[in-house]
Formats: C-alpha cells, sequence, structure tokens
C-alpha cells in the first residue's frame, strides 16, 4: 500500500467500515483482521505512519469491532501484548490511552483494562506511568471504575512522582470519584493532606507548586460540599433552626484556600502571567462550582452591611468575605484585558477564552446573589452625564410663545447689514446662522460657510474677557451649525464636505484674520468620531500645531491649542501634556498681563475631558483624563493668586491640593482678597474661566471644589465674582452641598448689596449680574428680585445716567442673563431658562433695540451682540434640538451612567461602569475598539442571568447599532442579553423590562434585508428561537402583527440560513404545545386564546402557500446549500399540534390543490393523513413527465418524499393496488408509477426488516438488497445536489429490486393474482426497462424462480 493513498484514502475507508458495521455488526470479525494487517504493515515502515497508526486504534476501540464478541476478543488479543514491557513507549502508551474508549464500548473488558493500567501505572518508563494514570482518570471522568478501594492506593502511590504530569493526572482522578460520588471530598482532602503535608489553611504552602500539579488541585478543591442530612427527627430540626445543611469542614477551607490564591497569585513571582491566568481561570470555575451559601455569603449580612459606613464586628467576617470576591472578579476583568492585548502566544486566543468563560460564571454567581439580596435596590438611577452637566444643555421644554419673543434670524441678519464692519455685529450674525428654525430645512454646507466668509474679516473681539468669551463662542455655535449641516448631508459626500470646510476655514486664516484658527480648532472638536472623517480632523490639529508662528495674538494661540489639546484628549493622546506644558508656561510668561485665550481654552479643555471621568472611575484613561483635569484647573488657581494680594499662601496651597487630589479640609483660607492694581481685567477672565471647570472639579472632590468657591466669595464686589455665583451653587446644590435654604440666603444677600451700592458705581453690575443668574436658579418665587434687575438695569441705560460705558455695557449683558444662559460667561451653549415669560423675554428684547438705536458706541455694539445670542437660544428646547433628523449619531449620545448604574459597593455597580467604558470606546471607534468589543461581550454575558431594567435596552440597541468593529461576536452577544431579558418567568420588582419588549418588537419590523446587515442570519435564528417569549408578552393583535413580520424573516433569510424557518416553526410548536399544558403546569405560558387561534391559523393555512414556494426552491440543483428537509419537519410537528386542538384539518392549506410548486410539501405532509398520502400519489403518478426537466425532478424528489409514509399492509395493499389502476389509464412510459411504486416497496422492504423472512419462508426466490443501502427518511432532500440523472438511477436500482420484493409482498398478502392481471394488462404497452420489470413480476407472481 503506497504512503500516498493510505494518508489521503485511509480515513475515509475507516469511515465506510464504520458506516458499514452500523448495518452489518457480524460481519466486524471479517474486517478486524484486515485492519490489523494494516496496523503491522505501517508499524514496520521506517519511520512507522503514526496517523494511520492513532485512527487504526481509535477504529479498533469503536462500538462497531467491540459490540460483537469475536471481534472483541481478537481485537484484545491483539492490543494487550502491545502494552507489556519492551514494546515501544509511544506504541504502548497509544495503546493504553485508548483503553477508556474500549472500556465505554464494550464494559466485559473493565477488569483485562484494570490489570493493565495497575502494571502500567509503576513502570519505569515516565511516558507510560502519564499514559496509565491519564488513561486512569478519564476512566473516572466517565464513571467506568468499579471496586474503586483498591484503585485509591495506585492513585496515592502516584501523588508524590516525580513527573508532575502524574501528579495532575492522579489529582484529576481523584477529583472525578469525588465527582462520580465514590469518595468523599473531606476523606480525600485528609489523605492529601497526610500524603503531601500540607495543610489547606497555610497559602504559602501551595505557591511553590508545580503548576500542572497546582491546576489539577485547585479543580479538585471545587467538588466539596454539604454535611450529609440526619435522619433523627431532633437533627432535622436543628437543620430547619439552622436553615439547612452545612458545608463540611474540609468544603470550608478549600474555598477559604482558593480565595486566599486567587488574591494572591499575581503577586508570585514564580508563576509568569500566562501560569498566573491559567491558575486564575481554574480557580474561578472551582468558586462558581459552589453556592453562595457555602461561599460564606450571607444575604441577611450583606444586606444590612451595604449602607453601613462602619462594618460591626459580629458581621465582618462576611463582608470581608465578599468584599475578597469582589476583588477577584475586578481583577479578573483587568487580567482579561491584558491577556486579550497579549498576542505572543499562538495558543493565547483559547487560554483567554477559557479565562473570560469561567469568569463569566463567576460574575454571574455574584450578580445573581446580588439580586436575590438587594431585589430591585441593586440598581439605582443613572445620573446625568457630564456632558449634559458642563454644557448647560438644559432638557427641560420652553413654551413657543417664549421662543417666539425672542429675535428672529431676519431681525439679526438686517441688523448686520447695517453695519457689516462691527465686530459685535459680526458674531451676532454668526450666532444667527447657527440657528435652526423649525420651518426651514437645515442650510447646506457651502451656503453656510458662503455667509460667514463674508464677515469673518471684520471679527475683532474688544479686550474685556465676558464680551471677547461670547464673540469667540459665537464662532464655536457657528462651526456646531456647519458640522450639523456635514451631518445631515448624504453619508457619501460628508468626507469631502468635511475637507471643503476645512479648506474654506484655513483661507479664512490665512487671508483674513486669525480667528479662522479658531473656527478650524472649533470645527474639529465639534466633530464626532466618524471614521471617514479622521483625515480631516489630524489636518486640522496639524495646521494648529505646526503654525506657532502663525497667530498674531498670544490669547489666539493660546486658545486654539487648548482646542486641539481637547480633541486629542479624546484618545488620550501623548501630545496633550506636552501642549499644557506650553500653556502654562505661556500663561506664567504673562503674569501680568490677561490671557483670557489661554484661560477659556483651558476651560474648553477642562469641559472636554470631563465626558470621559465618571464618578467612580479606575481605568487608566480615566485616571489620566482626571489629572489633566486638575492640572487645568490647579493652573487657573495660580492665576488667580496672582491676581489678588493676600498675606498667606493658602490659595497655593489649595493649588496644590487640587493638583494631586488631596482633600482641603484642613486648609486655612484666606480672610480678605483685593485684587492687584492693574490686574482687574485678569482677575475677570480668570473667575469666569473657573466657573466653568466646576462641573469637572466637582467630579473629583465637592470639598476642593467648596474651598474654591469659598476663596472666590472672598473677593469684593466689583472684582467679577458675580460671574461664578450662577455656576457653583448650580454645582453644589446638585453635588448635595448647599441647599435651596443656601442658594435663598445667597438671593437675599445678594439683594442687599444692590440696594446698598451708588446707582452710578460700576461694582453695582457684579452683584447685579450674580443676582439676575442666582434668580432663575431659585424654584421659589423671585419677582421682585427679578424686577429689581430689571429697574435698575433700566436706570443704568438711560441717556441721563451718568454710569461709564463699561458699567452699561454689563448692565446690557445682565439683562440678557436674565433670560438665559451666556454663551462662554456662563455656559458654553446659549439656552433659555425655563422660568422665564414671554413679557420679560419682550421687555429685554425691546429695551435692547432701544438700546441699538439710541445708545452710546459700546452700549449698541453689546446690544447687538445680546441681540445674536437671543437669537441664538431659539435653539433651546425645542424639536430643533434634535436637528430634525433621526441619525445613527444621535446613539453615541447614549451614556450608561446617565441610564443606569448599580449600588454603591457591588459587582453590579463595578460591571456596570465596566459596561460604560466599553460602551463608550465602542461607539467612539479607536484603537482600542476591539479590546472594548470582546470586554463588552463578556459583561452583556455575565448580565444575562439578572433581571435587567427595561431603560438598560438603549444600551444594548446603541451597541447592536454601532458601526464599531465589533463583528458577529458583539451581535450576537447583544442579541442573547436582549432576548434574555424577555425571557418568560423574569422576576422585576419596582421596575419593568418593557424596553427590551419595545426593542424586540422594533428589530422584527424591520424589512428582511435591513436586519440581515444589522443582526445576520444567525441573528435571525436567534430571533425566531425567543419568538415564543416575545408572543406570549404581547396582546392579540401586536402579536399576530409580529409573528407575520417573523414569518416574513424567516421567509426571505432561509435561503441563507434554512434553520431561520426551522426555528420559526419550532418556536411556533413550543407555543401551541404550551397551550395544551394543564393549568397546573408551572412550565405552561398562558397567553391570549384570541393570539393563539391566530397563530394556529396562520400555520395552518396562511403561510403554506408561501412556505411551499420557499420549500420548492430547494428541488433546484444549485439549491443543495438550503436544505427544508428539518423545517418541513417542523411544520408537521406544528399542524399536529393544531389538529388536536380545535383547528380542523379541512381549513388546513394542505387542503389545497397540488401543484407543482407545492407537491414537494405536500408529499412530506403526507405522513399526515393516508387521505393526503393517497391524493400526493394519486397527481404524481397522472403527470407526464415528457417535458420540462424542472417538472421531472419535482416529481421524483416529491416520489422520495411521499414513499415512505405508508402506515400498515392494509394501506400499503391499496396503495400498490391503486397505482397499477392508474398506470391502466394514464400508462407506463409517460408516467412515474412504476417508480413511485418502487420507492414505496424499497421503503416498506426496508422498514420491516424483510430480508430474514424472505430467506426463511420463500428460499427458492433470490431478493436482493442493494437498494437498502440509500433508504433513509431524508433521501429527498440528501440527493438534491445531484442532477435528474444520478436521481434516476437511484429510482432504477429501485425499479431492478421491485419484482422479487413485490412478489414476496403479494404473496404475503394475497394479492398476487390481482397484481398479476394488472401488470399482464400493462405489460403490452410498456417498452423497455418497464416491460422487463413487469415481466419479471408477472414471472415470479405465476410461481416462477430464478
Amino acid at each position: 500500500m503506497s504512503p500516498i493513498l493510505t494518508e489521503h484514502g485511509y480515513q475515509r475507508t475507516l469511515a465506510f467500515l464504520t458506516s458499514f458495521l452500523e448495518c452489518y455488526p457480524r460481519a466486524a470479525s471479517r474486517v478486524l483482521p484486515s485492519v490489523l494487517d494494516t496496523v503491522r504493515m505501517s508499524s514496520q515502515q521506517s519511520p512507522p505512519l503514526p496517523q494511520i497508526l492513532s485512527t487504526s486504534f481509535a477504529f479498533i476501540a469503536s462500538k462497531p469491532i467491540l459490540s460483537d464478541p469475536h471481534s472483541a476478543h481478537l481485537a484484545w488479543t491483539y492490543l494487550s501484548p502491545l502494552t507489556n514491557d519492551g514494546v515501544p513507549s509511544a506504541t504502548r502508551a497509544s495503546i493504553i490511552r485508548i483503553l477508556p474508549q474500549m472500556c465505554l464500548n464494550n464494559k466485559k473488558l473493565f477488569r483485562r483494562i484494570r490489570d493493565v493500567i495497575g502494571k502500567s501505572m509503576v513502570s519505569t518508563d515516565p511516558m507510560v506511568r502519564i499514559a496509565a494514570t491519564a488513561t486512569l482518570s478519564d476512566m473516572a471522568k466517565l464513571d467506568l471504575l468499579r471496586d474503586v478501594e483498591g484503585i485509591v492506593s495506585w492513585i496515592q502511590g502516584r501523588l508524590n512522582d516525580e513527573e508532575s504530569t502524574v501528579t495532575y493526572f492522579a489529582l484529576s482522578a481523584l477529583r472525578y470519584l469525588v465527582q462520580n460520588e465514590e469518595l468523599d471530598f473531606d476523606l480525600v482532602v485528609r489523605v492529601l493532606e497526610k500524603r503531601l503535608g500540607i495543610d489547606l489553611g497555610v497559602v504559602d504552602d501551595f505557591l511553590g507548586w508545580d503548576v500542572l500539579a497546582l491546576e489539577s488541585l485547585v479543580e479538585l478543591l471545587g467538588e466539596g460540599g454539604l454535611e450529609e442530612e440526619d435522619d433523627d427527627e431532633s437533627q432535622d430540626e436543628e437543620d430547619e433552626e439552622e436553615e439547612g445543611p452545612a458545608p463540611t469542614a474540609k468544603t470550608v477551607k478549600a474555598v477559604s484556600l482558593l480565595i486566599e490564591l486567587a488574591l494572591n497569585i499575581n503577586s508570585e513571582e514564580r508563576y509568569d502571567f500566562s501560569t498566573q491566568s491559567r491558575i486564575l481561570s481554574k480557580i474561578y470555575q472551582s468558586l462558581a462550582n459552589y453556592s453562595a451559601v457555602i461561599l460564606g455569603l450571607d444575604p441577611e449580612s450583606i444586606r444590612t452591611c451595604a449602607d453601613l459606613t462602619s462594618i460591626p464586628e459580629d458581621l465582618s467576617g462576611d463582608w470581608e468575605r465578599y468584599a475578597e470576591l469582589k476583588t477577584i472578579v475586578q481583577s479578573g476583568m483587568t487580567l482579561v484585558t491584558r491577556m486579550q492585548d497579549d498576542t505572543k502566544n499562538d495558543d493565547s486566543g483559547s487560554t483567554t477564552a477559557e479565562f473570560s468563560i469561567n469568569l463569566v460564571v463567576m460574575m454571574q454567581l455574584l450578580l445573581s446573589f446580588e439580586e436575590e439580596t438587594f431585589g430591585s435596590f441593586v440598581f439605582r438611577k443613572g445620573s446625568s452625564s457630564s456632558k449634559g452637566k458642563n454644557e448647560g444643555a438644559q432638557q427641560h421644554r420652553v413654551s413657543k410663545a417664549v421662543l417666539s419673543a425672542l429675535p428672529e434670524i431676519s431681525v439679526i441678519r438686517s441688523m448686520y447689514e447695517s453695519d457689516e464692519s462691527v465686530s459685535a455685529r459680526v458674531a451676532a450674525y454668526f450666532y444667527a446662522l447657527g440657528v435652526e428654525d423649525d420651518n426651514d430645512p437645515i442650510p447646506q454646507t457651502s451656503a453656510l460657510l458662503a455667509e460667514m466668509t463674508e464677515c469673518i474679516s471684520y471679527f475683532a473681539p474688544p479686550a474685556d474677557p465676558p464680551s471677547y468669551a461670547m464673540q469667540v463662542f459665537s464662532i464655536t455655535n457657528a462651526m456646531s451649525a456647519v458640522f450639523r449641516s456635514i451631518q445631515n448631508a448624504d453619508e457619501n459626500c460628508r468626507e469631502e464636505l468635511f475637507e471643503t470646510a476645512v479648506d474654506q476655514l484655513e483661507e479664512w486664516a490665512t487671508e483674513f484674520s486669525e480667528y479662522g484658527y479658531i473656527a478650524l480648532s472649533a470645527l474639529a472638536l465639534a466633530t464626532d468620531d466618524s471614521p471617514q472623517l479622521y483625515s480631516g480632523i489630524s489636518r486640522v490639529q496639524n495646521i494648529i500645531l505646526d503654525g506657532s508662528g502663525m497667530f498674531e495674538t498670544e490669547d489666539v494661540k493660546l486658545l486654539c491649542t487648548c482646542m486641539v489639546a481637547a480633541r486629542l484628549s479624546q484618545t488620550t493622546d501623548a501630545r496633550v501634556v506636552d501642549l499644557l506644558d506650553s500653556v502654562e508656561k505661556s500663561i506664567e510668561r504673562h503674569n501680568g498681563q490677561s490671557c483670557f485665550g489661554g484661560y477659556l481654552g483651558l476651560a474648553i479643555f477642562v469641559q472636554s475631558v470631563a465626558r470621559k471621568i465618571r464618578s467612580h472611575g479606575s481605568d487608566p484613561s480615566e485616571d489620566w483624563c482626571r489629572e489633566q483635569a486638575r492640572r487645568c484647573i490647579c493652573i487657573l488657581v495660580k492665576s488667580l493668586n496672582n491676581c489678588t494680594l493676600t498675606d498667606d499662601e493658602s490659595i497655593l496651597e489649595l493649588a496644590s491640593c487640587i493638583e494631586t487630589g488631596k482633600s482641603s479640609d484642613t486648609l486655612p483660607l484666606p480672610s480678605e482678597l483685593t485684587a492687584k492694581d492693574g490686574a482687574a481685567q485678569k482677575l475677570i477672565g480668570v473667575i469666569i474661566a473657573l466657573s466653568h471647570c466646576f462641573p469637572a472639579l466637582a467630579g473629583v472632590s465637592a470639598d476642593l471644589l467648596k474651598s474654591v468657591v469659598a476663596v472666590i466669595d472672598k473677593l469684593p464686589w466689583g472684582s467679577g465674582k458675580g460671574f461664578a455665583t450662577h455656576a457653583a451653587y448650580k454645582t453644589l446644590i446638585d453635588a448635595g452641598m448647599y441647599s435651596m435654604d443656601d442658594l435663598s440666603g445667597a438671593i437675599a444677600n445678594t439683594v442687599a448689596r444692590v440696594q446698598g451700592f451708588d446707582s452710578d458705581c460700576i461694582d453695582l453690575l457684579d452683584p447685579l449680574f450674580s443676582l439676575a443668574s442666582l434668580c432663575r436658579l431659585s424654584s421659589g418665587k423671585v419677582k421682585e428680585e427679578l424686577d429689581l434687575v430689571n429697574e435698575t438695569a433700566t436706570r443704568i441705560l438711560n441717556t441721563s445716567s451718568r454710569m461709564s460705558s463699561k458699567g452699561k455695557t454689563m448692565a446690557v449683558f445682565t439683562c440678557c442673563a436674565s433670560i438665559g444662559e451666556l454663551p462662554g460667561v456662563t455656559s458654553f451653549v446659549p439656552n433659555v431658562y425655563s422660568s422665564v415669560k414671554k413679557d420679560q423675554v419682550s421687555n429685554v428684547v425691546a429695551m435692547m433695540e432701544e438700546t441699538l438705536l439710541n445708545g452710546e458706541v459700546e452700549c449698541t455694539h453689546a446690544s447687538a451682540l445680546a441681540l445674536g445670542v437671543l437669537c441664538a437660544m431659539r435653539n433651546s428646547s425645542q424639536t430643533t434640538q434634535q436637528h430634525k433628523r433621526e441619525k445613527k449619531s444621535d446613539r453615541k449620545n447614549v451614556d450608561v451612567n446617565s441610564i443606569i448604574q448599580g449600588k454603591g459597593g457591588t459587582v453590579m455597580e463595578f460591571v456596570l461602569h465596566q459596561v460604560a467604558k466599553a460602551h463608550s470606546d465602542i461607539l467612539v471607534q479607536h484603537s482600542g475598539t476591539n479590546r472594548a468589543t470582546k470586554q463588552l461581550c463578556i459583561l452583556f454575558e455575565a448580565l444575562q442571568v439578572v433581571a435587567l431594567p427595561g431603560s438598560f435596552s438603549r444600551v444594548v440597541e446603541t451597541t447592536l447599532h454601532s458601526s464599531a468593529v465589533g463583528g458577529t461576536e458583539l451581535t450576537n452577544s447583544s442579541l442573547k442579553i436582549l432576548f434574555s431579558q424577555i425571557e418568560s418567568g423574569r422576576r422585576r420588582i419596582g421596575f419593568d423590562g418593557r424596553g427590551f419588549l419595545d426593542m424586540s418588537t422594533r428589530l422584527t419590523k424591520l424589512p428582511a434585508e435591513d436586519l440581515s446587515k444589522l443582526i445576520g442570519a444567525a441573528g435571525a435564528q436567534q430571533m425566531m428561537t425567543a419568538m415564543p417569549n416575545l408572543l406570549f408578552q404581547l396582546p392579540t393583535s401586536a402579536g399576530e402583527e409580529v409573528a407575520k413580520c417573523l414569518w416574513g424573516i424567516s421567509r426571505d433569510l432561509s435561503p441563507k440560513n434554512q434553520m431561520v424557518m426551522t426555528e420559526f416553526f419550532v418556536g411556533m410548536n413550543t407555543i401551541f404545545a404550551s397551550a395544551g399544558k394543564e393549568s397546573n403546569d408551572k412550565s405552561k405560558l398562558s397567553t391570549s386564546p384570541a393570539l393563539l387561534r391566530a397563530l394556529q391559523n396562520f400555520v395552518a393555512s396562511g403561510l403554506f402557500d408561501e412556505f411551499c414556494k420557499v420549500a420548492a426552491q430547494s428541488s433546484k440543483i444549485d439549491a443543495s446549500s438550503s436544505s427544508y428537509a428539518t423545517s418541513i419537519a417542523a411544520y408537521l410537528e406544528c399542524l399536529d399540534m393544531i389538529s388536536a386542538s380545535t383547528i380542523t384539518t379541512d381549513t388546513m392549506g394542505i387542503q389545497s390543490d397540488v401543484a407543482y410548486n407545492n407537491v414537494l410539501v405536500m408529499a412530506s405532509c403526507a405522513s399526515f393523513s393516508s387521505k393526503q398520502t393517497r391524493r400526493v400519489e394519486t397527481w404524481i403518478a397522472r403527470q407526464n413527465v415528457r417535458g420540462d426537466p424542472s417538472n421531472l425532478r419535482m416529481l421524483l424528489l416529491s416520489s422520495l418524499a411521499v414513499a415512505p409514509q405508508a402506515r400498515n399492509d392494509i394501506e400499503m395493499k391499496e396503495s400498490i393496488a391503486n397505482l397499477f389502476d392508474i398506470m391502466l389509464v394514464a400508462g407506463t412510459n409517460n408516467t412515474l408509477c412504476i417508480e413511485l411504486i418502487a420507492a414505496k416497496i424499497a421503503y416498506w422492504w426496508d422498514s420491516r426488516y424483510m430480508n430474514e423472512m424472505s430467506a426463511a419462508t420463500h428460499p427458492i426466490q433470490r431478493v436482493t438488497t442493494m437498494s437498502s443501502f440509500l433508504i433513509s427518511s431524508n433521501l429527498c432532500f440528501e440527493v438534491q445536489s445531484l442532477p435528474n440523472k444520478e436521481i434516476s438511477a437511484i429510482f432504477d436500482l429501485f425499479v431492478t429490486d421491485l419484482p422479487a420484493k413485490l412478489a414476496l409482498l403479494c404473496q404475503t398478502w394475497k394479492i398476487s393474482d390481482d397484481i398479476s392481471n394488472r401488470a399482464t394488462r400493462l405489460c403490452k404497452d410498456a417498452t423497455d426497462k418497464k416491460k422487463a420489470c413487469l415481466q419479471k413480476i408477472i414471472q415470479l407472481l405465476d410461481g416462477g424462480g430464478e
């Protein structure tokens, strides 16, 4: 035998012999010698053929060989000498390793196999000892060992073997013996402690072990249990008092050791990272084998301790155990992240997968315990996202009346066109261009940029910080509008539009004004993380970073630098630190001068990184963001110190605390502060910038924020501290540090200050601005206070007032601040306050318009800017807030922490926090997306065991729709957690899971093509599996609609994955079966009777025609991949279940007329009734086969489908007679009557085991059985890939065997004369093979023989 032939053909030969022996088991003794000869020849070759030998040994140990006593004896006679000394180690070990399979297939060999193992376990050859111990472990696993007392001594002897692999399998054998209850766990542990000289209570005894032995021991330690219950009544009463049996003593020690190992294994230097991961994985697996009780978790104790700041001494042990298990799980998530990043080892993938599985099981155990312990309180309502807080985006609704009172875009355009050269009017126009009117479409990008280009050259903000900030933010507001217009464009042209916008803005910067660079930076910061825009964003960053000499002023340079740093911080870019260094040094160089652009830029940076910081984050990226935010706030606090006169270093000490994150409780604060000469403007700029950072500082430490606010409060009125009071009180109230009473006190004090100033004193404007903004935070009545603001501002703006121009400008801004938040001053986004009234807005707008016409020059500029800001407030809280479109980018706004959080200090809190981080990373799409995908899959799987609030469905939905590179793994994980939450019987108290039901319903209503793109055919299969749980929870009308949608999906996707349709019918059958259960059956799922009837009618008749058309496609030769055998079988089960209900067969689809487009399903459904069988057979028999080849193919396949459907002798006799009668009318040559009869006889013969009967009662006739090799219940679908010629050849085999088989059956049924008569009449007109077949039938029926 040539080696090439051997390598390629030997396995296939053995596979055929296995199938052959399953049909003819007695032939095993004849087959085996040939195989043994091949083994001898292969072993004698040089070198031997290991593949051939191993395959041959596996065949010899297989059931077809060993089930026959003679061949089993022959196999053992040949193999047993190969286990003796002197045989090559490899061969000997190979034979020993197949012994478990031999024992499994023939248990009579046990004693001989046991003797071989016992002898081999004491061999001097390490390979043989390893093989023998491994074999014993396998037999213990398969529960094949008997009389284990003697075997245990063998195992004990190998525990101290010099080969660690032997020790591994010895411990593994003990584990399986405990698992199968052959040995007691405590007894085994005591023996181990004595044999190995160890103590389970001392973790150091095990940290030096060989890794294999330690792995096996860890697995063994997971097999402990509870004390056995005593039958004594008194003992039962004690158990009841103690709430059931307690864990055994050794089990308690085993659990403690496992936990200690898990906590210490990562610090053990003797084990590399891969080894630590493997051991920790086994620890998770073992711990997860135990219940919460055995792990030492007491629900009552944990529930009590969870809400205490100081743990009682008597509960400290329970709480410590809970904390240790949490730590183990948390370190596991960190470790699995590192494993995903480690790609050095080829097998790292499988190791990581196993680790992930065991970690998930452990997490599920703890999450289930927490759900049982805390109930719905394991969740808490999500907090507002940092983005929402920082940007001041008001989510309240503002009445249309209020919005209508704000200036319209046309008013601002006219104002700008009346004097285009004024920077304030340019800024106002920029604000107006950013407004989206409900009645107008979103403007195109080119149109927006064209209008802005005309006025950018006149943009030149003044030096005072409030005006500067508002004018600069007009650019950021406009750039947000530009990006929205890009988003609104067709997806294929967004990249080109973005590049065009960058070109235009770069031209602004180089040709018109350096403020074009602010526009470039603002556009990059406003842009989302779509991959198609990456190149444009990188280009903007390079323009700013590479052109430090192109800026005319330091303010613009610093502002742009900080905005670029904010954009880079989204991916924790290392360049951020260097950029902040340069900003800090530049601010220090301008110690005596204002660098308001730098201050404002730092505030923008802080708010940007604050979006990635969560209150309890421990992720390295979050720590980095928190560190950079503290650093920027520290720079601003130091700048504040440089602007003031103070006698101590308390402000600098506060800055140091902020930078390090330390508490400021013990820090002394200055008693009084005054501004340095010439630093007034700088101080105002620092205060405004710091106020923007308050929300981020609250996330770091509310105490530090309180200290900063206290320092600013020490400044005198007129210093600009009024700009900070709104942000200070809003943030501290949100943080719980201030109450509404504190706010009321602040308002009262500010009113007194306003009334105490002379009306012409410029310092009056500071408390007035503060009062206007504070009143809008109050939930009480503040009409008098607001009237005071309005009256004072009106008096100041009066032409007879002696107030300076600067004071009048501030009065304008104060009026505007009483209506809403000022961009750049009190927020980053212009918003109308929810408490404002229409008449208040109208009065302020009228005042601004009057000042614009008749005021001093500086006042007109301020009024123009204020009108632009008020116009921009039209975007607040109206339908335009959604930008008049629903896009996938909207899904990126979902923040998990704002939706749901876990109870403080629980594993649930940790898991949901990790979900939030991974979810955010997936939506952002960067280099860590793949890692985040794998993490989210793990977390979703862990959460499947818990009933989640319906709001979590938003997280699942955004994940499912994410364009991140998650692949099918993330899709499947999302679907699994979704469908797990709609499972019937989920217990939810305090919240509902309606969100998951709604999301599932929405998915079913997607077009099949869109759904396939979203979740794939495999995902659709999961959806069909979940169908019963979904329909059981829907009302009648909705349930019927969803069922029809699901059918449409399964119909359209079945060509890609036929199992989609099968699962649809299986799901329907589950619904029908549940409805038929008794009412006291706990597994019965209730549903509306009306919905049940609607589903039954739909399955029985509504979808029948469509199902037939789809199944008919499988008859095509190129449709071999879509066999509908399982779908048809599942459909038949549905019909059978329906027929047992009130639905009658007369209304079912199978009562339709038979036709070529439904005959395949009709034939398959013939088993439903004898009437159906006869009807289909008759139709097939009458068809003329001379014509369309596709019709012939359909008839052949349908004949194979209907042939097995006869139920008894009477039905079979009537069917044969009926087909002969049809031939008398329709003829034989142009029909398939002979072929159909032959197929029916072949199936009947095979199903009734007629071979034995014929040999015993009719020895004169020889009956061939060649066609029997082809008989199978799914032959109709198994031959779909064959052309018509090959299928016809199968029928030829049936026809060849027909005469002898039919003759024997006719004699048995006593119808020989009738059939002979009909065959004689048909023979006259028959031709070729059919004539020969009929002649043979006649000959045999008339008593002839061969």
